[in-house]
C-alpha cells in the first residue's frame, strides 16, 4: 500500500462537510432521517461538532436520538452524558438509568461499549443510590443473606423495589461482561461515600466542559464585563485583543451557531462578507463558546435546547448591537471586523450599550419614580413593561403579549436599544412635569392614602390620569392642577377640545399646543420638545373616546384616563 492511501480524499472530504452543513439547515426529524438513511451515516455524525450533535439528540428525544449516539465517537458520547446527566453539580442518577435502559434496548453491545467508555466512578455513583452492598461471611453466619446475588459472594439490597427489575438487567449485564469488573465496582459501593464519586467525576467533567466554554461562574460572569467603542478601538490599536484561532480538529465546527441565526441582523448579514474559510470556521465555534459562557453566567443548564437557542440569540443580538456601534450599519465592513476581532469583545461592546440606557433609566425614572414613591406601574403600558425588562439583571426587551401578559426577548438591533432609549426620555419628560406640578413628598402622601383608602382605585392612577385630569381643570377653569373632576366637567372638557364636526373625534390643534406650552413651561422645556408627551396624551383620547358622542360616555371608560369624584350612593 502507498503511503498516500492513508491520506483523506479532499474531494471526499469537502463533500462530507457540504452534507454536514446542509442537514444542519433541516428540521431535527428529517436531519436525523437523512443521516441515518446515509451509507456514510458513521462519518457524518463522527465529523459533526459535539454541540451539534447533543442539540440534535435533545430536540428530536431520546427513542429518535439514541441511534445517532451508537454510531457517535466516545468523545461525543462523553460530551453528551457530561451535559444530560447533570444537573448542574449534581448527577441526575434517574435520568442515567433511564440512559442504561436505552442501551439494553439497543442491544447487549451497545451496553457493552458504554460500560468500557464510562468511567468505574460514574456506574458506582448511579449504583450506590438504589443498592446497598452486603457480604456474607460463612465461617460467622451459616445462614445466606436474603438478598440478590449473582456470585454467592455480594449480595445486594435493593432500595426501591420500582427500580428493582432495571437494577438486575443491569448488574446481569455488568458481571457477564467482566466479572471482575464487577466485583470492583460493588467494592466500592461498600466502601465509599457519594461524595468520594462525585468529587472526582465533577473534577474531569468540569475540565471537558471547560474546553467547550462552559467555564466556573466566576469566569463566566466575566463576559459580562462591559466595554465601550473607544475602548474597544484603543486596544485594537495597541493589540491586545486576542482573537482565538481554531484547534486542529477533524470535527466540524457546529454549523447550529449561523443556521440558526435569524435574518435582518447586522450579525448574520456580516458572516456572508467573511470569505476565509478558517475565519468562518473561528466564529462558529468561538459563538458556540460564548453562548454556553453566558448560559454558565446566567444560572440555565445547557440540557435544555430552549436555553440554549435563547443563549444563542442573546449573544448574536449583542454582538449586532457591538458591531453597529462601532462600525454603523456597514456590512462590508462588519464582515472584516468579525474576521479579525474577538466575538467576546463585541458581545461586550454591544452590553456596553444597553447597559448604558439601563443606567440611564435608573438614573432617570426610577430614582423620580421611588422618591414620589410610586410604582413602574404608574408608568402605565407600554413604557412600564419596556423599562421593566431594561432594568432587569439581563435586560430584556419587550415585544408585547398575549392576554395582558408581556412577552420579551432578546436584543437584536440598535435601532431597538434607540427606541428603549426614546422612552426613558419620555419617561424622563413626565416625571419632570409631576414633579413641577406637585413636590415628590406630596405624592408620596397622596399615593398612600389613595392605597389605604381605595386599592381598587390606585392602579387606575398613572401620569396619564393625573396630567390629563390638571389639563382639562386648567381648560375649564384656567387653574392646571390635579383635581378630581365629575362627569358633567369631563363631558364639558371633551366638547372644547375636539375639532367641530368630526367623526371619530379629533383633538384641534389649538389645544394641541395649549398642552405642549402648559406641559413645556412645567418642565422648563420649549413646546416642540415636548411634541412626545402631546401625541401620547392625544392619541389615548382619541383612541379611547374618539368614536363616542359625548351623551355615550359612560364612567367606567372616563375612569381609565381621568380622576373622577367618587359617585354619590343614593340615600346617603
Amino acid at each position: 500500500m502507498k503511503e498516500d492511501d492513508n491520506k483523506p480524499n479532499p474531494s471526499a472530504q469537502q463533500a462530507l462537510v457540504a452534507k454536514v452543513q446542509r442537514l444542519a439547515s433541516l428540521p431535527a426529524k428529517t436531519r436525523v432521517a437523512e443521516i441515518l438513511a446515509d451509507p456514510e451515516a458513521k462519518e457524518l455524525i463522527q465529523a459533526m461538532a459535539e454541540e451539534e450533535l447533543y442539540l440534535t439528540f435533545k430536540e428530536v428525544g431520546d427513542h429518535e436520538g439514541f441511534p445517532l449516539l451508537e454510531l457517535a465517537s466516545p468523545e461525543q458520547r462523553q460530551y453528551v452524558t457530561d451535559l444530560d446527566f447533570w444537573q448542574k453539580d449534581e448527577l441526575n442518577r434517574e435520568r442515567a438509568l433511564h440512559w442504561i435502559a436505552l442501551l439494553q434496548e439497543a442491544g447487549p453491545s451497545a451496553l457493552k461499549t458504554w460500560l468500557r467508555e464510562s468511567e468505574p466512578e460514574l456506574i458506582c455513583l448511579i449504583l450506590k443510590k438504589w443498592v446497598q452492598v452486603h457480604t456474607w461471611d460463612r465461617e460467622q453466619d451459616s445462614e445466606e443473606p436474603p438478598f440478590f446475588s449473582l456470585d454467592q459472594v455480594y449480595y445486594l439490597e435493593f432500595t426501591e423495589p420500582l427500580r428493582e427489575k432495571a437494577l438486575k438487567r443491569f448488574l446481569t449485564a455488568l458481571a457477564e461482561d467482566d466479572l471482575a469488573f464487577y466485583h470492583q465496582i460493588l467494592e466500592n459501593v461498600a466502601w465509599h461515600t457519594d461524595a468520594d464519586f462525585e468529587d472526582y467525576l465533577l473534577h474531569f467533567r468540569t475540565a471537558r466542559l471547560a474546553e467547550k466554554g462552559f467555564p466556573d461562574l466566576e469566569e463566566a460572569l466575566a463576559v459580562y464585563a462591559p466595554l465601550s467603542p473607544e475602548r474597544f478601538r484603543n486596544m485594537e490599536a495597541a493589540g491586545t485583543l486576542f482573537t482565538p484561532m481554531p484547534p486542529e480538529d477533524a470535527r466540524l465546527a457546529p454549523e447550529y451557531t449561523l443556521v440558526r441565526q435569524p435574518e435582518g441582523t447586522l450579525f448574520r448579514a456580516a458572516t456572508g462578507e467573511v470569505r476565509e474559510p478558517r475565519d468562518l470556521e473561528r466564529i462558529k465555534r468561538e459563538l458556540a463558546a460564548l453562548a454556553n459562557r453566558v448560559l454558565v453566567a446566567d444560572g440555565k443548564t445547557p440540557d435544555d435546547p430552549a436555553a440554549l437557542e435563547a443563549s444563542l440569540a442573546g449573544v448574536a443580538g449583542y454582538i449586532s448591537i457591538g458591531l453597529e456601534r462601532l462600525v454603523s450599519w456597514d456590512v462590508p465592513r462588519a464582515g472584516e471586523l468579525l474576521a479579525r476581532a474577538p466575538l467576546a469583545s463585541l458581545f461586550q461592546v454591544g452590553f456596553d450599550g444597553v447597559l448604558k440606557v439601563q443606567r440611564q433609566a435608573e438614573r432617570q425614572v426610577t430614582a423620580w419614580l421611588r422618591d414620589c414613591g410610586l410604582s413602574l406601574a404608574f408608568l402605565d403600558e407600554p413604557w412600564n413593561a419596556e423599562i421593566q425588562g431594561l432594568l432587569w439583571k439581563r435586560p430584556k426587551l419587550h415585544r408585547g403579549g398575549r392576554a395582558g401578559e408581556p412577552l420579551y426577548e432578546e436584543f437584536a438591533s440598535l435601532r431597538q436599544l434607540r427606541e428603549l432609549e426614546r422612552t426613558v426620555e419620555t419617561a424622563h419628560l413626565v416625571g419632570s412635569v409631576l414633579l413641577a406640578l406637585m413636590p415628590a413628598a406630596s405624592w408620596a402622601a397622596g399615593w398612600r392614602s389613595l392605597e389605604h383608602r381605595d386599592p381598587e382605585k390606585a392602579p387606575l392612577l398613572t401620569w396619564r390620569t393625573v396630567l390629563l385630569s390638571a389639563f382639562a381643570r386648567g381648560v375649564l377653569s384656567s387653574r392646571f392642577v390635579p383635581e378630581r373632576l365629575t362627569m358633567a366637567e369631563v363631558r364639558r372638557f371633551l366638547e372644547k377640545i375636539w375639532e367641530p364636526n368630526r367623526r371619530p373625534s379629533r383633538v384641534a390643534a389649538p389645544w394641541k399646543l395649549e398642552l405642549s406650552t402648559w406641559l413645556g413651561g412645567l418642565a422648563r422645556r420649549s413646546p416642540g420638545e415636548m411634541e412626545p408627551l402631546v401625541a401620547d396624551l392625544s392619541a389615548t383620547i382619541e383612541g379611547e373616546l374618539g368614536e363616542a358622542t359625548p351623551a355615550e360616555l359612560e364612567r367606567k371608560y372616563l375612569e381609565t384616563l381621568f380622576l373622577l369624584v367618587e359617585e354619590e350612593v343614593p340615600g346617603d
